[in-house]
């Protein structure tokens, strides 16, 4: 297995499918579609399918017979299923679908033979990108990955932003100063699902020299604002940015790495790289393991870090929910 690229899980019905639009595309000379975002997202899918972790629903049987076979021709599917022996990463991670409780899924990407508005709103749901076999139907997130632009205090690309997810990762020293968490509410309220069927998971990482009733103030005024629909952890801690390494301020989802200069408080610029569309295999590369480094560096932080340092209080949590956005580091 690659552990430094995504996880995707791939039926074989969505496969098949698949193939038939790439042999559609070779069968017909389609200008209209080869200049359009169909033609994009197709791409951009298939980039992923060669980059990524490849779990499926097919058959040992299939996998071993192809084994076997000798073939000139090879259909899209069959250079799958020699990448899945090639891996050895065959699992058959759903015995009860897409209801199956294990946090380790929350950063996978589903291809399923569903049609688009039941993914769509498995989407919701469960907080997680499912495609569906009508996949063509939509276009697959093109605008989701941008480069540096300007922004203001209620982040007007919210919309380009959003995408199906169940958790956020916030590392900024000064979130918790100024007048920055009422804009940070309503940026939340754009990006949650309200039919997602479970707490949102929500970590902000801080560094500030304030009181502990300070701190816990802002901490109520986030959490009262969602009730019970938010898991939200807080971390204040100074030293991890007194090593220089987080000078910059970052929004991370199941999916995307947000870059933003000065949150929610003034006008600055923002990027975002959403690794499962990105312009090539070598962006969904690069935005992977950029998301993965940002995971790993504030997980390792929360779990070295006692709830109290002396007698100050550092961690604040509305739960013990095991948040799953850092399972998959």
């Amino acid at each position: 297995m690659k552990n430094n690229y995504p996880n995707l899980y791939i039926s074989e019905i969505f496969l098949d499918s698949l193939d038939k639009k790439l042999e559609e595309v070779r069968s017909h000379s389609l200008l209209d579609f080869n200049n359009s975002n169909k033609r994009k997202s197709l791409d951009r899918i298939i980039d992923l399918f060669f980059i990524g972790n490849i779990y499926s629903d097919i058959e040992e049987y299939k996998i071993e017979q192809f084994r076997k076979k000798s073939l000139n021709d090879y259909k899209f599917k069959d250079v799958l299923l020699k990448k899945i022996i090639e891996e050895d990463s065959n699992k058959r991670i759903f015995e009860k679908g897409l209801k199956r409780n294990d946090c380790k899924l929350s950063n996978f990407c589903f291809f399923i033979d569903k049609n688009h508005e039941d993914c769509e709103n498995l989407s919701q749901t469960e907080g997680k990108i499912i495609i569906g076999d009508d996949f063509l139907n939509s276009s697959f997130y093109l605008e989701q990955t941008f480069a540096a632009e300007s922004t203001n205090k209620e982040i007007k690309q919210v919309d380009k932003i959003k995408h199906p997810c169940s958790s956020m990762l916030i590392i900024d020293q000064y979130l918790f100063e100024q007048n920055k968490i009422p804009y940070l509410i309503k940026f939340l309220e754009k990006i949650i699902s309200p039919e997602l069927s479970k707490p949102f998971e929500l970590d902000i990482l801080i560094g500030i020299e304030k009181s502990e009733k300070y701190i816990t103030d802002k901490y109520e005024e986030i959490l009262n604002a969602f009730s019970n629909k938010i898991s939200l952890h807080i971390l204040n801690d100074k030293s991890a940015f007194d090593i220089g390494k987080e000078s910059d301020r970052f929004i991370i989802t199941n999916y995307s790495t947000i870059s933003i200069g000065h949150p929610f408080d003034r006008p600055t610029s923002i990027s975002c790289n959403f690794y499962p569309s990105n312009y090539s295999k070598e962006g969904i590369i690069t935005s992977y393991s950029m998301w993965k480094d940002k995971i790993f560096f504030a997980k390792k932080r929360i779990e070295s870090t006692p709830e109290k340092i002396l007698y100050n209080k550092v961690k604040w949590k509305s739960d013990d929910i095991k948040h799953s956005i850092f399972e998959s580091v």
